[in-house]
């Protein structure tokens, strides 16, 4: 495709005129010549032709036709002067028309929009009128100059000698090579006729050449003006320099048809007749010569075949260009003309003949002269071309490039935009970017304009939006305010634009994105679009725009919520303040506009309470789940009695508060004023507030940055109706308006396909506080020993036994007859009816060791608790403003802070009842950590060592431990045989250890306890419903150890206990079978198992009155054999299974939990222990090997199973610890197969060989264990029969090692000893 030259790329042609031709110009109302001439331009099909001589037609050919005074002043100007100064005037030309171009394009329709824009358009202009030569390129160097003289002189001839006589005062660095051209102008009303002007037109071809044109004229106005185009903008000459002629310049000709038909004719004949032979000719000429350079000479080629017998090749050799620097190669033409490589390329290109234009740039820029901008016009658009760019560029690239650098990046990137096809496609817009560099001008911000808005068509809203807003800050440090609110709305609209997501719409909100629940701007770059809208509102309030500088202010604020915006929110409440402040002063209060809504949120409705009058909580709470739970737990509990529970209400008259939290989302200070809750009624009509509630206005509320702050609003009600509170008023700073709803948007709902599949919500819910008449209400704090009211945090220490009192206020006006307390499980909690207050201690030592105390075995929940009030008030109700204090004990096991939540029902009859909540929080100090093990023993009488440690785990208590019991239902628990006292001080992170012996309690109640698990698990599994049997009651009997032995028998030390026993069971229940109810799990099994043992540690401290106690609960003893493996078999045959794939896998995971459950443990009820005849053995193992008799001992300690077993004895090592000793090998019989009924035992005598002296460990063995099925028992106790001659039934094997911590023998050589002993003596 044809390059598509701009039109800066075309022959100059100057012209000077004698004084008679200007003022005849002047005097027939017409413009310069140059300016009538060049109104002629491009001429349409004109034909040149290659140095090939091959014809190229042009479409159209533009001339550009100037004053050669003017450029004569201009070149005379330093460079580098006027290319500041033409940059300056560029930008002043874009400030002045800058608004009224956004103006005409706000009012065109979008589809314009995507034309060429205004701006862009004037300094195409600019540059492209600017044709005062330079220094690095040649394009504006004149190729002719036109001596235009009139008949109405004098003497023309004497004219034309004094204008060719003329010195042409350019640079010597301008190319002195150009064509002179001669116009002779003869007006009709010139003295000289016809024959005359032969002559003169003869003399004058005589003697300049035929390079002349004798142009007749009538300059006579015709009946209408011919509309011309205006001569493009070009630079001012400096204020310094003075023309001799000014003819002002038009944009129309006051000429006859006639004359403007002889005019075109002269301009073309000038250009086909004159200019394009001239140049023709002289692109020859430079052809040859520029091939001519580039071969070898012809003496060196026949004296390398006159030496070599052939054709002298010469090798190539590869000549690496390096890009010039501008400065380079403005110095290498400083001061000498244009190199005819040069022209020659310029003139070809005028012509067309591109090929060799090329062929001359390229060589142009190997050489390092430049050529590399014009080459991407003539070469076909490609992805290569970027190379050209990028040297041509090179000179911007400096730090801080020279105005003369900036000028022709400009021109270059204008050329470049304009002539190249596809110049999109190829990358241009990066282009226009290098050409922009880093300069702060207003041309070179709007490159990046042009760049923005190229990459905006091709889809790069990204790209786009960043390029508009760095032209926005450059335009607006230029004081161009109308472009850069243009440019920064430009790219506002552009990053609002959310990029096309492949993920589901559903995604964001499964994943719970973002995570800290903020909400999100549709756009996906908040903090520029911060930056924008700030930008903007400085901007439109510099330009008197201040309620959309407010509106803007107003609207950056939001981001706030979505990042950290710790480094701008200051300034722009600071910008936002200064133009309310500016906007209150031109509006009154009333008339400001009523859409200026604040953006952001300070309040937080979900966290907002309300709170009654003496209410230390109320039931809107954080805590709401608690609170519920609560209340449900007291509605089961009167499902069977009358009373219907009322929710807390407000009375006519009594003030009541919202307690409102407030959280600041910004990162600086704000004022909130006069800030009040609005009140309305559920009924329906307009009430006026006054009537409804009276609310507490406070006048001013600073919050810091990012604090977060907890206000409270009296209300006081006037009618008994329910409450709406519908939202908070206030002002933001001084006068802005703000009216915040306290609404909590409704839950997710799922409930159809079309709620499924797009997110919809249930409608908001406001508090609601209903009013009623004035009657009963209580109220409840807690007061300390000094019977002053304390709202501190409660600081216990683990497992402390707390003493707290609650006031029970009757604030109403009514009896109140009845009270009852609901409280939360995190804690235990008992009425103290003795009043024990701090410093209380333990009960007084027992007599013996042990105690039995008789226990409820089930599990329960927390249930509510009457307060008996002739008790505590010697009256059945409490009367208006009376009290009780009622004192409780507090006790806690868990390392949590946690709160206090007890739930106050009171009624005055039977028919209705009230609430209120008390809450406190609460924190535990970490005190002691209590571990223990229960090993087998070999004894007949014990079967098992429990091992307890206690450690003190706290940083800077000294606690002494008062006593430490244990305690279990079937098996008995024996201290240790040395009785001292417990009454040991512990020091921070030390530890105790203390030892017991289990033995199984005779004639318990073991297997009725088993049986009913058993049935309630199959009735569980099989669904055969629920049994109506109940888990009985139990008996504990515990055992202290030490001298002082304190009861636990003592109902609150009991309830702690058995409270804490209970918790740590359902946690446990609940972590085993997570798919089971707990309170399903709560009936299937009792509290206290038959192998359960507890531990319970009694504790003071020295230096204080506390006290407490510590638990370890649940720790199984003895032997089990898969309880529940026939129910489960069971369950897992069963008919009617599930034909659902989910309902199958629920039901396997359901007995997959009872198969793994503590009450479906199976282990291995052998235990062997291995002992010599005596620890050392002295032998002369000169007489052979030394035998040693070892006793093996294998106990069953089932109680219900026989086991047989296989023993085995070999001479290999079992054991990885000890590996100093020697291996224990064995003589005589190798293999033991036994028998053993339940709870009996048996003894293996084997012999050790020893072949050396030494210690030897007594591993070596291998115990096959084989469990069979267990034995009918009768009366607690197995049957008396052989099992022998019963059929064998397994139901497991195992297999025994030994573990290391067998004994060792030790051995001595008889010999070698006494030799010792003779060697001493």
């Amino acid at each position: 495709m044809e390059p598509k030259l701009p039109s800066s790329i075309s022959p100059h042609v100057t012209t000077i005129l004698s004084p008679d031709l200007t003022e005849l110009l002047s005097t027939s109302s017409l413009p310069p010549l140059h300016h009538i001439l060049q109104s002629y331009s491009p001429l349409p099909i004109v034909t040149t032709r290659t140095t090939a001589l091959t014809p190229i037609q042009h479409k159209a050919f533009h001339l550009r036709f100037s004053n050669l005074e003017e450029i004569e002043l201009a070149c005379k100007e330093d460079e580098e002067t006027r290319s500041s100064r033409f940059i300056d005037w560029m930008g002043t030309r874009i400030s002045r028309r800058a608004s009224k171009w956004v103006d005409d394009l706000a009012s065109r329709p979008p589809e314009a929009a995507q034309g060429r824009m205004p701006w862009w358009e004037e300094i195409r202009k600019c540059v492209e009128g600017d044709w005062v030569p330079s220094r690095t390129e040649g394009w504006n160097h004149p190729t002719s100059i036109i001596y235009a003289v009139s008949t109405m002189a004098p003497n023309p001839i004497q004219a034309i000698s004094h204008l060719y006589a003329r010195h042409i005062d350019l640079p010597p660095w301008v190319d002195p090579t150009f064509l002179r051209f001669i116009l002779i102008v003869h007006p009709k009303k010139s003295t000289l006729n016809a024959d005359e002007c032969t002559a003169l037109l003869n003399a004058i071809r005589k003697q300049y050449g035929l390079h002349v044109h004798f142009l007749n004229l009538t300059l006579e106005p015709g009946p209408s003006p011919i509309p011309i185009v205006s001569l493009p903008p070009q630079l001012p000459l400096p204020s310094t320099v003075q023309l001799a002629h000014v003819v002002p310049d038009t944009s129309e000709l006051w000429m006859s048809e006639t004359d403007a038909m002889a005019t075109g004719k002269f301009v073309r004949e000038f250009l086909t007749q004159s200019l394009i032979p001239w140049m023709e000719k002289n692109v020859l000429e430079w052809n040859e010569a520029f091939i001519n350079k580039g071969r070898l000479p012809s003496r060196l080629i026949s004296s390398t075949r006159r030496l070599f017998g052939t054709t002298g090749v010469v090798p190539s050799t590869p000549i690496t260009s390096q890009t010039p620097s501008f400065s380079s190669m403005q110095s290498a033409t400083s001061s000498s003309p244009p190199p005819q490589t040069r022209r020659l390329a310029e003139l070809a290109t005028f012509l067309g003949d591109y090929k060799l234009a090329v062929q001359a740039l390229e060589s142009l820029r190997k050489e390092g002269k430049g050529g590399s901008a014009i080459l991407p016009l003539l070469l076909s658009p490609s992805s290569s071309l970027i190379s050209y760019a990028a040297q041509a560029l090179a000179p911007v690239f400096a730090e801080e490039p020279s105005a003369t650098s900036l000028h022709h990046a400009l021109v270059n990137a204008i050329r470049w935009e304009s002539g190249i096809h596809d110049f999109s496609k190829i990358g241009g817009e990066r282009w226009l970017v290098w050409a922009a560099s880093t300069a702060e001008e207003a041309p070179t911000a709007l490159l990046l304009g042009r760049a923005a808005f190229m990459s905006k068509l091709k889809g790069a809203k990204r790209k786009a939006a960043l390029w508009y807003v760095m032209s926005a800050h450059r335009l607006e440090k230029c004081g161009i305010k109308a472009l850069t609110a243009h440019y920064l709305r430009e790219a506002r609209s552009l990053y609002s634009q959310s990029p096309q997501k492949s993920f589901s719409p559903a995604y964001a909100e499964s994943e719970k994105w973002p995570p800290d629940g903020k909400e999100q701007s549709p756009g996906v770059y908040p903090l520029v679009l911060a930056s924008i809208d700030h930008s903007l509102g400085r901007i439109k309030y510099s330009s008197g725009e201040t309620e959309a500088a407010v509106r803007l202010f107003l609207g950056i604020l939001r981001y706030s919520t979505q990042l950290d915006m710790s480094d701008t929110d200051e300034v722009v409440i600071d910008d936002f303040r200064q133009a309310l402040q500016h906007l209150e002063s031109t509006h009154p209060t009333e008339e400001l506009p009523s859409d200026l809504i604040l953006p952001i949120r300070f309040c937080v409705p979900n966290q907002c309470t309300v709170r009654l009058g003496g209410q230390n909580e109320s039931f809107l709470s954080t805590d709401k789940e608690t609170w519920e739970s609560l209340e449900q737990i007291w509605t089961d509990s009167r499902r069977k009695r009358k009373g219907k529970l009322e929710r807390p209400s407000a009375e006519i008259g009594r003030q009541f508060w919202l307690d409102v939290v407030l959280e600041n989302p910004l990162e600086t200070d704000v004022l909130l004023k006069r800030f009040t809750i609005h009140v309305s009624t559920s009924s329906e009509g307009n009430v006026p507030q006054e009537d409804i509630a009276i609310a507490q206005v406070i006048d001013e509320i600073h919050l810091y940055a990012k604090e977060r702050r907890t206000v409270s609003i009296g209300l006081t009600p006037k009618v008994a109706k329910t409450l709406v509170l519908t939202e908070a008023r206030y002002y933001f700073f001084s006068n802005l308006p703000v009216k915040e709803p306290l609404s909590i948007r409704g839950k997710r709902l799922n409930d159809t396909v079309a709620q499924r599949q797009e997110a919809t919500y249930a409608p908001s819910q406001f508090t609601k506080v209903p009013v009623r008449q004035v009657g009963c209400m209580l109220s409840v704090e807690q007061v300390d020993e000094d019977d002053e009211e304390g709202d501190e945090d409660i600081v216990m220490v683990q497992g402390e036994i707390y003493s707290v009192v609650l006031r029970i206020t009757n604030r109403g006006i009514e009896e109140i007859n009845e009270v009852w307390l609901t409280a939360a499980d995190n804690i235990s909690i008992w009425i103290d009816p003795e009043k024990r207050g701090k410093g209380h201690d333990f009960p007084e030592p027992l007599s013996g060791s042990s105690e039995e105390i008789s226990v409820h075995n089930i599990v329960t929940g927390t249930r509510p608790f009457l307060l008996p009030l002739e008790t505590l008030t010697s009256s059945p109700s409490l009367p208006p403003g009376h009290f009780i204090d009622v004192h409780f004990l507090l006790h806690s096991e868990d390392i949590i802070d946690s709160t206090l939540n007890i739930l106050v029902t009171y009624s005055n009859d039977a028919d209705a009842y009230f609430y209120t909540c008390f809450a406190r929080n609460f924190e535990i100090i970490p005190a002691l950590s209590v571990s223990a093990s229960i090993d087998p023993t070999s004894s007949d009488v014990c079967s098992y060592t429990l091992r307890a440690e206690v450690e003190n785990i706290s940083d800077d208590l000294e606690i002494e431990l008062a006593q430490l019991s244990t305690s279990s239902t079937d098996w008995v628990i024996h201290p240790p045989h040395r009785s001292t006292s417990l009454h040991t001080t512990i020091l921070p992170h030390q530890t105790i250890r203390r030892a017991f012996t289990l033995g199984r309690k005779e004639g318990s109640e073991t297997e009725e306890i088993k049986e009913l698990v058993v049935d309630k698990v199959s009735e569980f599994l099989l669904g055969k419903g629920t049994s109506e049997r109940q888990i009985p009651d139990t008996t504990l009997r515990i055992s202290h150890d030490g001298t002082e032995h304190r009861s636990l028998a003592e109902s609150h030390l009991q309830f702690f206990i058995r409270f804490t026993r209970m918790r740590q069971h359902i946690r446990a229940l609940t972590e085993a079978f997570p798919t089971v109810p707990r309170q399903v799990l709560q009936s299937l099994f009792p509290l206290y198992g038959p192998n359960s043992v507890d531990i319970i540690i009694l504790w003071k401290l020295p230096s204080s009155a506390r006290y407490g106690l510590v638990t370890f609960c649940d720790m199984q003893t003895g032997v089990a054999h898969g309880l529940l493996d026939r129910v489960i078999e069971q369950a897992m045959e069963r008919k009617g299974k599930s034909i659902y794939a989910e309902t199958k896998r629920e039901h396997e995971l359901l007995l997959q939990h009872f198969k793994e459950c503590v009450w479906n443990r199976e282990t291995d009820p052998l235990v062997v222990s291995v002992r010599p005849s005596q620890p050392v053995f002295e032998h002369d193992f000169t007489r052979g090997a030394c035998p040693i008799p070892v006793q093996f001992t294998v106990r069953n300690y089932s109680p219900t199973n026989p086991v047989r077993y296989v023993l085995r004895l070999s001479g290999s090592r079992m054991s990885p610890t000890h590996l100093n000793s020697f291996v224990a090998t064995y003589s005589g019989q190798l293999t033991y197969h036994r028998l053993l009924p339940p709870s009996q035992s048996t003894t293996v005598n084997a012999t050790l060989r020893a072949r050396w002296a030494g210690q030897y460990l007594l591993d070596g063995w291998r115990l096959e264990v084989d469990v069979g099925e267990a034995i009918p028992i009768e009366d607690g106790t197995p049957q008396e029969s052989n099992p022998a001659a019963e059929p064998w039934k397994t139901r497991a094997r195992y297999l025994q090692h030994p573990t290391g911590s067998e004994g060792i023998i030790l051995i001595k050589n008889l010999v070698q000893h006494n030799r010792g002993t003779i060697a001493q003596d």
